[in-house]
């Protein structure tokens, strides 16, 4: 009787302890630059981010829409950066500065931003839709926990 009833408490235990873990939730937060990701309270990078998120079909499509346009804003801003800069070269160097591929530059640092944005808001989404998933798959694995009572002997029963 000790041994089942100690095995019993076990059970229970470690059923009620697998409630209190960590549902592996992503949390993206704003830093200087850019966002980072966490999972676990862990930084994870876009390579990581992107295997994780490869189970919800959902949030990995709105992940590549939001790493292609990430990219796109990226290669604009740095090619308007380096216009940018090489022409302020050129006034130093020569004394002159050529208007139209400096207003280019800027043009494309500018154009760059909304497209930003809009990458920011997907990965958002696409970490919502990461997270949402978690719960509704969470919600549906609670297990159902009987005391069973038969003849001389007494049980646990479990349904998933």
């Amino acid at each position: 009787m000790k041994k089942v009833l100690f095995i019993s408490i076990f059970l229970i235990t470690a059923l009620i302890s697998t409630f209190g873990q960590t549902d592996n939730q992503i949390i993206m937060k704003k830093v200087f630059g850019g966002y980072k990701f966490y999972q676990n309270d862990n930084v994870i990078n876009m390579k990581q981010l992107s295997e994780i998120l490869e189970v919800n079909e959902l949030a990995y499509d709105k992940f590549k829409q939001a790493k292609k346009n990430s990219n796109i804003a990226t290669i604009m801003s740095a090619t308007g950066g380096a216009l940018i800069g090489y022409q302020l070269a050129m006034l130093i160097v020569s004394g002159e500065l050529n208007g139209i591929i400096t207003g280019i530059g800027g043009g494309l640092m500018i154009a760059s931003i909304p497209i930003n944005k809009k990458s920011q808001k997907q990965f958002a989404t696409a970490i919502n839709n990461y997270n949402t998933g978690l719960k509704i798959n969470s919600s549906r694995k609670k297990p159902n926990i009987e005391f069973v009572l038969g003849g001389n002997n007494i049980g646990l029963r479990v349904k998933f």
